[in-house]
């Protein structure tokens, strides 16, 4: 059978089995040409090769769709997702870029960053964290890495900040004191939201946002 047929080589083909084994045991797929009768209690129904195997391609390609896992899962299985590399998408779970309200273009002033993340058990690349500012557009917006690229509105930028780390495999947070990201370039006195996207091999994971207010500039106390 071809779900027997892939067996352990892939977990899709046993969740596949679960959730249509019933109405695929109902197909009897003959040779070329030719049908084939399977019963479902005192009557019988007459299903066709071609009417067989498109029920059957169309399962398949439910159960190869991206939609079916989430890109990490799909990552820490072997696969590539987009252009990324097996093992190399991770995920940020949580972050914080502390105190609140720093001063802008203070070279006296630091930042306090924690990030927690996961990542995949076979990966062997380290892991960087880059912080980015979104500033203008909307929660929704904060969401994309390049506003001005056919996305976001029109007056909705990110502003690139910091990068942290390295980290090697098996660590899942960094919790590192930075120079002060902030400079002119970024809107004083003003809410804005941060991102961190997680990055191995050249490979993006998800974006995490959290809201920050910055200080004033410095000398305009």
């Amino acid at each position: 059978m071809f779900f027997e047929a892939l067996g352990a080589r892939s977990d899709w083909a046993q969740r596949t089995r679960k959730m249509y084994g019933k109405a695929y045991s109902q197909l009897a797929i003959g040779p070329a040409g030719r049908t084939t009768r399977t019963s479902s209690g005192p009557s019988e129904r007459v299903v066709n090769r071609a009417t067989g195997a498109f029920i059957l391609g169309a399962l398949v390609l439910a159960a190869c769709s991206p939609a079916v896992d989430p890109p990490m899962t799909r990552s820490c299985r072997g696969e590539y997702v987009d252009e990324c590399r097996p093992y190399t998408y991770a995920r940020i779970v949580g972050a914080t870029l502390t105190p609140s309200g720093i001063t802008l273009n203070d070279p006296v002033m630091r930042a306090q960053v924690h990030v927690d993340f996961t990542r995949c058990d076979m990966g062997t690349m380290p892991l960087t964290v880059e912080i980015a500012a979104f500033v203008g557009g909307d929660s929704v917006d904060a969401h994309i890495t390049s506003p001005s690229d056919g996305g976001g509105s029109s007056n909705a930028r990110v502003i690139p900040l910091t990068t942290i780390g390295p980290v090697t495999p098996g660590t899942t947070s960094i919790d590192v004191t930075i120079d002060n990201p902030f400079f002119a370039n970024v809107p004083a006195n003003s809410p804005i939201t941060l991102q961190f996207a997680p990055i191995i091999d050249g490979c993006q994971g998800d974006l995490f946002t959290i809201a920050y207010q910055t200080g004033p500039v410095l000398g305009t106390h």
